[in-house]
């Protein structure tokens, strides 16, 4: 580890410190050094440091009769209580004496620092290996992934759901200070939303990371302490980074085959959710408002090929964008002309000639249920370019 930092923390302190500076491992070689033409070196004055275990003064006349080794004081680095490397401060020892204790407690300082910063680091590769795995092994291999986990100390036997979040940075975010806040908005999750600790975090993507949610409650969706703190966060990110987020919460499961369909479930319905155009950005899987795009994004391809190919002649009509977006505004408006009329600024005569038409051009009795619902699964699943938005039709008149 020593061998890693030394010398950043040999430029940093040297910088403040204004004296040459050098640090040698437990065997006596130089790792770092304000002169670089001396690391890789042996620095034989630093052995007998760490056998006499204190700190040491060369002056001149001492210093001259060693190899490779300048005026200055020594002093051994510690960490866990055993030594690791000495610390060498290069000057007149009387001028140099009362920097030494001081510059070898920082120097100590940072061992742990960066000791805890390689541990998180390893803790969370831990972490992601084994959500990939939960997430992407057959349930065949599920022994290996058991063991793995007791390994780390994770329980597969509690109750957990998954909870995906995907950021939207907006035109103001900048794609810099996003990527290098990453770790503050996790550390904000552990913090406020992560407060047991069998949860899990992963980023799949820099734009989209993974929760596994452990919970004693039925449902995590009707816990108000969880919906605040994931609107809190929504609120956060938006203050701090000008970034809006959409949230999935999938079923609670046990086991590897339990964690594997709530993600299953958590990524259908962010994805059904984003369709519905939900103004609160966070769907739950058995969210009513979300059900009918779920259904529509499951549909079997047999049955959506049928439907488009039934309907070729209306999706190939010059006026589809228009006539599409008066029906499904009439569906949303519960088949009301009046109400349809209003919201499309439309005459009513001009919206009974639409629907006429989409009749003509189908075939289908638009005035009976089951055509009207075979039409709006039919326009939904083409994802249609021409956004349908709740209240807000912006269809022009012709």
């Amino acid at each position: 580890m020593l061998e890693r930092i030394a010398q950043r923390i040999v430029d940093q302190t040297t910088d403040i410190l204004d004296y040459p500076m050098s640090i040698t491992d437990e065997h006596g070689i130089i790792v770092g050094c304000t002169d670089s033409k001396r690391l890789g070196t042996i620095h034989c004055a630093s052995i007998d440091v760490l056998k006499k275990d204190q700190i040491v003064h060369f002056d001149e006349v001492y210093a001259k009769s060693l190899v490779n080794v300048l005026p200055g004081v020594a002093a051994p680095i510690y960490f866990n209580e055993r030594a690791i490397g000495v610390l060498g401060i290069v000057g007149n020892p009387e001028d140099v004496n009362n920097y030494t204790k001081l510059v070898k407690s920082h120097v100590e300082m940072l061992c742990y620092e960066s000791f805890y910063q390689e541990s998180a680091i390893l803790e969370a590769k831990k972490h992601d290996t084994l959500i990939h795995h939960l997430l992407h092994t057959p349930s065949t291999n599920a022994d290996r992934i058991e063991h793995y986990a007791t390994m780390i100390g994770f329980d597969l036997s509690r109750r957990r759901c998954c909870i995906l979040i995907e950021f939207q940075p907006s035109s103001q975010a900048n794609p810099a200070m996003w990527t290098h806040d990453h770790h503050v908005m996790q550390e904000y999750l552990y913090a406020h939303v992560l407060d047991d600790d069998q949860d899990l975090l992963t980023l799949l993507t820099l734009d989209r990371w993974l929760l596994l949610k452990t919970t004693h409650l039925d449902d995590v969706y009707k816990n108000k302490s969880f919906h605040y703190q994931i609107h809190r966060f929504q609120e956060h990110l938006l203050e701090q980074y000008h970034i809006t987020c959409q949230i999935s919460i999938g079923p609670l499961g046990q086991s590897i085959t339990g964690i594997q369909e709530s993600f299953e479930s958590a990524e259908r319905t962010l994805t059904a959710g984003k369709h519905a155009n939900e103004l609160n950005n966070i769907y739950h899987y058995a969210d009513w408002a979300i059900a009918l795009p779920l259904l529509i994004e499951q549909l079997h391809p047999y049955l959506e090929k049928r439907l488009h190919d039934n309907l070729s002649n209306l999706f190939d009509d010059p006026k589809f964008n228009t006539l599409s977006a008066t029906f499904l505004s009439y569906c949303h408006h519960n088949m009301n002309l009046s109400k349809t009329a209003r919201a499309l600024y439309l005459h009513r005569n001009s919206l009974v000639y639409r629907l006429q038409k989409i009749k003509d051009i189908t075939g289908l009795d638009l005035d009976q249920f089951e055509d009207c619902i075979l039409l709006y699964v039919a326009l939904r699943a083409k994802s249609n370019p021409v956004l349908f938005q709740e209240g807000k039709e912006n269809v022009k008149q012709e």
